[in-house]
Formats: C-alpha cells, structure tokens, sequence
C-alpha cells in the first residue's frame, strides 16, 4: 500500500483502489480502477501523482489526465514539489522534474527507498542511512534503516519508519511502535 497526508485529508493507495479519508475514517473519494500503484501522493486539492513501476500520472479527482511521465523503469516513490514539479526515486538516482519537462535536480544514489525535498535540501533513505544532501554533496549522514523518511518545516525534525518503529532522527526524542 501507499499513503499521504495533507491537512485532513489522508490518501490511501492499496488492492481496492485509491481513496481519501476524512479524519473520522469515512471515505470521501474513491476510485477502485487504480490498482497495483507502488506510490500516490496528493500534488494539490484536487489533483493526484499517481505512480505505478513505469510509469507516473497526474490525475484531477474527476478522472482527468493532467500529465504523465512513462517510459520509467523501477519508480519508487513519488511526490509533489510544490504546483509544477515531482520528485521522483528510481533505482540508481532521486530527480525532481518539472511538468514541464525540465529536470530541476538529478542525484545519483545507490537504491533509494524514499526522499523529500525540504527548503533546497534533499532527504534521500538508503538502506543503512538518511543522507542529507545540499547542492550535490552529503553534508550530513544519519545511520539507520529507514523504509521512510519524512522531514518537518525547515529540517528541524527528520522522522523515519524503521521496522515498526517511527521514531526521530533529529529534533525532540520522540519514538512510537507500529
């Protein structure tokens, strides 16, 4: 499966479709056709990335393609950066890529599981690390094994999934078991 949060809403990506929740658990979208996604991510309020292992698409809530990349090999996590740009992890590289076509950042790693991109940094979870890279270079290496990673407001707190266990890298010690 795969999820997404933004404000109250919480997207739900597994073998019955894409759907929405509201915070009370009630479904408030559905699309049961979008089966066999590998991530999903709201891009806006009323939009979706939608990304399977060879493809990605953005998709309005009324079914309407707004744009599509194919033609990929291996994608692993997708996100929305900002109105008109997606981050993309595939197997050897983290890019992000402008709806226009243009690709705004190009890093090549080792097998990225997941990475943000927060305030000109890039958050990239390997197998045994979250690396920090800023400008094309590690400017700092946290050893772990993360699944996930996120990253709250300006870097001030770096979260991952590893395991069961959700816990901090940075920021107030904070630790929760799944």
């Amino acid at each position: 499966y795969a999820m997404d949060v933004s404000g109250w809403r919480i997207l739900v990506a597994d073998r019955y479709g894409v759907r929405i929740f509201d915070p009370q658990g009630r479904t408030v979208w559905l699309n049961r056709s979008l089966t066999g996604l590998v991530d999903v991510a709201f891009m806006n309020q009323d939009s979706l990335l939608l990304a399977w292992g060879d493809r990605i698409y953005l998709m309005r809530l009324d079914g309407h393609l707004l744009w599509h990349l194919t033609g990929l090999s291996g994608v692993r996590d997708v996100d929305a950066i900002g109105p008109d740009a997606v981050l993309i992890c595939l197997p050897d590289r983290v890019c992000i890529m402008g709806l226009n076509g243009t690709v705004l950042l190009d890093y090549e790693v080792d097998g990225p599981l997941d990475a943000e991109y927060v305030d000109g940094r890039l958050y990239v979870a390997v197998e045994n690390a979250v690396l920090v890279v800023e400008e094309g270079s590690v400017v700092a290496t946290y050893p772990c094994s993360p699944a996930d990673v996120e990253v709250l407001g300006n870097g001030g707190a770096i979260f991952i999934v590893e395991g069961t266990t959700i816990r901090a890298l940075t920021g107030p010690a904070w630790e929760f078991e799944c």
